[in-house]
């Protein structure tokens, strides 16, 4: 075949096998010596398999196989190496995930280079598959079936053809001989040329050289047969137009054979007609089976009549072409009804309508027929549920349709539903309890628990344990949990032994911790429960940490309650409800001198003081009917003397209210009564020392007031006496001053000591002046006859000009002044005595601070907006906490300058300051952090309104 082509027509055989190759329905790829992939047919792969060329080349063909066909295709492909061909039926997986069936042929070839390869072409059966065994045995002839695109076959000029051919001569042979078609070309005269090996076959020849150079006629077809043929190719040439897949009937030797025929025009590189392709598809099977499917579906029609279940075909528009009787009744259609037109969804509750439509899509997608379930409704809209089998119809190969059998599952559907209800009401209660459930078979296998479960576990979940025996799950436990399940596991063994055979068994109480380090107890109990038709072992597991550290709380609590009890000093005794002993501590032996077994039994009353008896009894029903009594009573001891108790008891109840015991705590009291009685003798003693002292205190209190009056008096006159003083000095010390101004001012030449001795005078006659003013100040702030002349004024104001006053005396101490207050602040005081109170801390500021000190003067009003808080801080001498308390004296003077170390004053400035700020509703204190640290004197003045 290739000689001829060689000879004739020079054709591009690398050109040749790729329009033969990508004009292919079927899958055609080339692998190299790793099994990975040199060369695809990317049209046809992405059509079957979605995948592109960029996807496959130079990747592992056997990743594309299923992993249950790996085994076989991988022993197909040595086959292929050791004998050269092989061929069979595995599946392919697509990119989408899905996998197709496929029939599948290789051949091994060697390339120009010397290097083994192999050719595989692969056919899609997968709707084989589906069908009948005997379609499924038709052999794979579906290689070229469909050359529906093979445009043009270019002649070559010789030098070009002879390359071409050199280089892919048996790549060409091989492709050629692998297509099951019977393929021939003829010259423009309609001389053979070539063919493959099936058409030599096919005309009974043995070799290619019996075919090329002869026509039609010198074939072996008929006269008519070959005249046929030769106006058919002789029309395609003159037209220079392909025609693809005609059906024709033909005679050879006797024999009637159906073809599926292309004839395709055959070009030189001028694009001049220089021949014709010609491919023969032998259909003739396939018509005769067409004819026994006519046959069979009246066969087919008339046992859908039969079925009671609803048989329906559609076309694509999914309108309905058939209906058995059964599907009419069933819908409410009629026969009529049918012809005027039925789609397909007029079947379907409105809400399903899309996912048939997608379902629909995908089995014409996939060729997979599966059941779906839907809610349908009949032409009057009564719903009711149907299962839906599909299948498509296929003609000519390609869909034509759908078919299907629709079953009414409403009864089973309704059930279902009843059955789930009930299943999620179970699974809720499975998954709600506070338990841990296992459900396991008789083999030992957990086969479901519920989610409670993961509360017990830490690095497990419950889907770890599902599916694995009890063996298993104490493996794991034991690796990553409490290593007691090591010890602990014969003994699970063989309690799974003893419930099997029956035995009944006890709960069993584990203290474990788990892989995170918690540690806590549980319980298993277990029963056997039927589900369905099997015997499950049902498991409960239960947290009872809770109640082992409460029932370790109670033991130590009884074990301190009986170390208390026993070593206390006090009575500790329980009664029962008839009011026995039925406890009672060692105690009882050292207060009373019974031993705890001599009292066992008997009543309390029993040891009690005659006189004390009805009194106990009183008290014990009074407890026992108020959960709580007390009760004084004296006791007798064992050797005769009595003792005086105190007994307090709580009763304890049942559950339904009922007293059951008391118990109780008695102290020996018997020293605090004899106090008592004492305590009783000595306030009576008392009593008439009290009466005697009331006499005593009544004459001496009369005798101090008598004295307190004397002393007012004194007091009167002495306030009288310095005021009267205080104006009589006033008078002379005028005149004095007067004379000592005029004699300065008249004689200017005075000696320096003289003149030196008159001023001496003048600052004497000043301080005694002062001293006389201070003095009548503190006379009225003590007999309260201050007289305020108040204003609206701005105290900052004031608080300026005082500074300014005493600029002089900052000056000559180099201070620093800090002034943090508002320009406005306006409040109803008599600006004098405020003048007064400002002027005098300020210049104590100045005085007792140290040279290049620092003084600051700060405003605010309080949190209350009620007054105004004034702060004068110097950083002074400071004062002691000793100092602080008695500053606002008279005539105080702090250590310093009663030590000389500053100039004294009178004692009367910071007195008299309180008494003014006092008198104005306000307040004053001094705040240091000790000596050398500075002072704050703080006043308050109330805000006007």
């Amino acid at each position: 075949m290739v000689n001829a082509i060689n000879k004739v027509c020079k054709l591009d055989s690398d050109y040749l096998f790729k329009i033969v190759s990508e004009d292919s329905n079927d899958l055609i790829a080339i692998l190299n010596q790793e099994s990975k992939f040199e060369y695809i047919n990317s049209k046809a792969h992405e059509k079957l398999t979605g995948y592109t060329e960029e996807d496959l080349i130079g990747k592992s063909a056997p990743d594309l196989i299923h992993p249950k066909d790996h085994k076989k295709a991988l022993k197909r492909l040595q086959n292929i190496y050791l004998t050269g061909s092989e061929e069979g039926e595995i599946r392919l997986k697509c990119k989408d995930g899905n996998f197709i069936w496929v029939l599948m042929k290789g051949m091994r070839f060697v390339d120009e280079d010397d290097k083994v390869k192999i050719l595989m072409m692969a056919k899609e059966i997968s709707k084989l598959k589906r069908q009948t065994s005997a379609e499924s045995e038709e052999r794979f002839k579906e290689m070229c079936d469909n050359l529906t695109e093979i445009r043009f076959w270019k002649f070559l000029q010789p030098k070009q053809a002879i390359a071409a051919y050199q280089e892919s001569q048996a790549m060409l042979k091989l492709i050629m001989d692998s297509i099951p078609q019977y393929i021939t070309w003829k010259d423009i005269n309609l001389v053979y040329m070539g063919c493959n090996t099936n058409f030599i076959k096919l005309m009974g020849f043995n070799e290619e050289k019996d075919i090329i150079g002869k026509m039609d006629y010198e074939l072996g077809w008929g006269e008519e047969t070959a005249v046929a043929l030769q106006l058919k190719d002789k029309s395609i040439i003159e037209s220079d137009n392909a025609v693809y897949h005609i059906t024709e009937l033909w005679e050879y030797k006797g024999n009637q054979i159906w073809f599926d025929v292309n004839r395709i025009p055959l070009h030189d590189l001028e694009g001049k007609v220089v021949g014709i392709l010609v491919t023969y598809d032998d259909i003739t099977d396939h018509k005769k089976a067409d004819e026994a499917l006519k046959s069979s579906e009246q066969k087919y029609r008339d046992l859908t009549e039969l079925l009671p279940e609803t048989i329906y075909e559609a076309d694509l528009d999914y309108n309905v072409t058939y209906v058995n009787s059964s599907g009419l009744t069933k819908f409410g259609y009629t026969a009529e009804d049918l012809k005027k037109g039925i789609n397909v969804f007029d079947a379907f509750a409105p809400e399903e309508v899309k996912n048939v439509k997608e379902n629909l899509m995908d089995l014409f997608k996939t060729n997979i027929a599966e059941p779906h379930e839907y809610l349908m409704k009949n032409k009057n809209g009564i719903q009711f549920y149907g299962r839906i089998i599909s299948v498509p119809i296929y003609k000519d190969g390609k869909p034509n349709g759908i078919r299907g059998i629709i079953h009414d599952i409403t009864e089973s559907k309704l059930a279902e539903q009843k059955l789930k209800e009930s299943e999620e009401k179970y699974r809720h209660l499975f998954n709600s309890t506070p338990y841990a459930i296992w459900l396991v078979n008789l083999k030992g296998i957990i086969i479901d628990c519920n989610i409670t479960m993961n509360n017990f576990l830490s690095i497990y979940t419950r889907e770890d344990i599902i599916g694995k025996n009890i063996r298993e799950v104490l493996d794991l436990f034991i690796s990553k949990g409490d290593p007691i399940f090591k010890e602990l596991e014969p003994v699970f063994l063989e309690r799974f032994k003893k419930i099997i055979r029956g035995d009944k068994l006890e709960p069993l109480e584990l203290k474990v911790s788990r892989a995170d380090g918690k540690i806590f107890w549980i319980t298993f109990e277990s029963s056997f429960v039927n589900v369905g038709n099997e015997t499950l072992l049902q498991v409960f597991i239960k947290d009872i940490s809770e109640r082992k550290e409460t029932e370790l709380k109670i033991q130590e609590s009884e074990e301190k309650y009986r170390l208390i009890s026993e070593n206390a000093n006090d009575l500790i005794f329980i009664l029962d409800v008839d009011g026995k002993f039925t406890y009672c501590n060692d105690t009882f032996k050292k207060i009373l001198g019974y031993n705890p077994e001599e009292l066992l039994g008997r009543f309390p009353i029993e040891f009690a003081h005659p006189e004390d008896k009805e009194n106990i009894l009183s008290d014990f029903k009074k407890g026992i009917m108020g959960y709580s009594g007390t009760n004084v009573s004296r006791f007798i001891c064992k050797d005769g003397t009595f003792k005086w108790l105190e007994s307090i008891g709580n009763i304890s109840y049942d559950n339904e209210g009922n007293p059951i015991k008391m118990f109780t705590v008695s102290r020996d009291i018997t020293e605090r009564k004899m106090m008592e009685e004492k305590l009783i003798q000595s306030e009576e003693e008392l009593k008439v020392l009290n009466k005697e002292l009331e006499q005593k205190v009544k004459e001496r209190t009369k005798e101090l007031e008598e004295k307190n009056l004397e002393l007012q008096k004194l007091d009167k006159i002495k306030d009288e006496f310095i005021t009267h003083a205080a104006h009589e000095l006033k008078t002379p010390l005028i005149s004095i001053a007067g004379y000592t101004d005029y004699i300065l001012y008249r004689y200017k030449d005075i000696e320096p000591e003289i003149k030196e001795d008159l001023l001496i005078v003048q600052r004497n006659i000043e301080r005694l002046h002062r001293l006389m003013n201070q003095l009548l100040e503190v006379m009225k702030i003590e007999s309260e006859k201050m007289e305020l002349n108040k204003e609206i004024v701005n105290v900052s104001d004031i608080i300026i000009n005082c500074i300014k006053e005493l600029s002089y005396l900052i000056k000559e101490k180099n201070h620093e002044i800090n002034v943090e207050i508002k320009d406005q602040i306006k409040l109803n005081v008599d600006p004098e005595r405020i003048f007064q109170v400002l002027s005098n801390l300020l210049s104590n500021a100045i005085k007792f601070t140290p040279q290049n000190g620092k003084i600051e003067i700060k405003a605010k009003d309080d949190d209350a907006k009620e007054n105004y808080i004034f702060e004068i801080s110097d950083s002074g001498i400071g004062l002691s906490q000793d100092e602080l308390e008695r500053l606002f004296k008279k005539f105080e003077l702090v250590k310093q300058i009663s030590e000389g170390k500053y100039k004294k004053g009178t004692g009367l400035g910071l007195h008299i300051s309180k008494g003014f700020i006092e008198a104005h509703g306000g307040k004053m204190w001094a705040s240091s952090e000790g000596l050398n640290r500075g002072t704050t004197i703080h006043f308050t003045l109330p805000i006007t309104i």
